[in-house]
């Protein structure tokens, strides 16, 4: 156990060679760094992993990996809060007394978490807990290898993730993935991929009170993709209090879209999704399903976009007053360019 007053910090590192290393790693500043288990060890390959709680006005902690040339790396963090000293002090008199203090109320955020990272193939990151966040709270999935790039990210304002899974690969190409429940006054959640040129990539969130139930994934096997299938609700009245949005583009100006923004007319506003993005240097492209609920009636608009370079870019919307069905497609090649709601 480390506790804090200023900063306190626990690491493990493996490495293997010149090149491989594994390694675990937690932060915090005014609190306290309760770890179970951390664990380095080498070999052939490497590996670390550590599983604990991070409390604090600040706090993370990450698991990384790399073989010399591929990078893969996950976290979570909290900022904000007002920690109780009285708290912490009464812990260092009684260590014993952790299990009152973690349910005591003691005002910062918490990240609950195991983490695990290896080179055995590669290199490869993974995670799992929650993170409880009296102000911002945040987790992060990130990949490398050369010009690939795939990572996920979460942030809750006032709120809890709870993370189920979340993944990132690194070796030949690049991929992450993020299964995950989001629930407090502001969220979102997102997986994206670049293969340097093109990218892709997909989103959901809520702006006033929600919640998202949500799993995500993104790779660069062929070129750049990313999938996401899952709900979100808010009882929020400003549209755009619910939202979800699937994009592909190029560096060269291509750039496709789908975008549903909602909120509720009456009670609450659900939008059900299941929606890809893709490109590659001949096509952009995204396909968005999203299924409109609510317990009385809702307010949608949504926007598909596809633009090629060469002015105008086409456009499509349909507005929704009441629960339903929408479907939009969006695609853009250096040729032609379409997009139909």
């Amino acid at each position: 156990m480390v506790i804090a007053l200023g900063d306190g910090h626990t690491w493990a590192e493996a490495k293997s060679g010149e090149e491989e290393r594994s390694w675990t790693g937690a932060n915090v500043t005014t609190g306290a760094i309760i770890l179970s288990s951390n664990n380095a060890a080498s070999g052939a390959s490497t590996s670390a992993d550590q599983s604990g709680f991070v409390l604090g006005l600040y706090g993370n902690s990450t698991a990384g990996s790399t073989d010399g040339t591929n990078t893969t790396e996950v976290g979570a963090e909290i900022s904000g809060g007002t920690l109780s000293l009285e708290s912490i002090g009464e812990l260092i008199q009684d260590p014993s007394n952790i299990g009152s203090f973690l349910t005591s109320g003691f005002g910062s955020g918490l990240i609950g978490i195991t983490q695990n990272a290896d080179t055995s193939s590669s290199a490869h990151a993974g995670q799992n807990g929650i993170v409880v966040a009296v102000a911002e709270g945040r987790t992060w999935g990130n990949a490398s290898a050369g010009s690939d790039q795939s990572r996920t990210f979460a942030n809750v304002t006032a709120g809890l993730i709870t993370l189920a899974s979340n993944n990132a690969e690194a070796g030949t190409s690049t991929s992450a993935d993020q299964s995950l429940v989001i629930v407090g006054s502001k969220g979102s959640a997102w997986a994206e991929s670049s293969d340097g040129m093109n990218y892709a990539k997909v989103g959901s969130g809520f702006n006033n009170t929600g919640t998202l139930a949500m799993y995500q994934e993104t790779e660069t096997t062929a070129s750049a993709h990313a999938y996401q299938i899952g709900t979100v609700t808010s009882p929020g009245t400003t549209l755009g209090d619910v939202w979800t949005r699937a994009e592909a583009g190029n560096t060269s100006g291509r750039l496709t879209y789908v975008e549903t923004l909602g909120n509720r007319i009456s009670r609450d506003s659900s939008i059900y999704t299941y929606s890809s993005a893709d490109s590659s240097n001949a096509e952009a492209e995204v396909n968005a399903y999203m299924l409109r609920s609510g317990s009385y009636r809702t307010y949608s608009i949504t926007t598909a976009y596809a633009f090629n370079g060469n002015p105008p870019p086409d456009i499509d919307t349909e507005t929704a007053t009441y629960t339903g069905i929408t479907i939009g497609n969006a695609w853009a090649t250096d040729i032609g360019r379409d997009a139909r709601v």
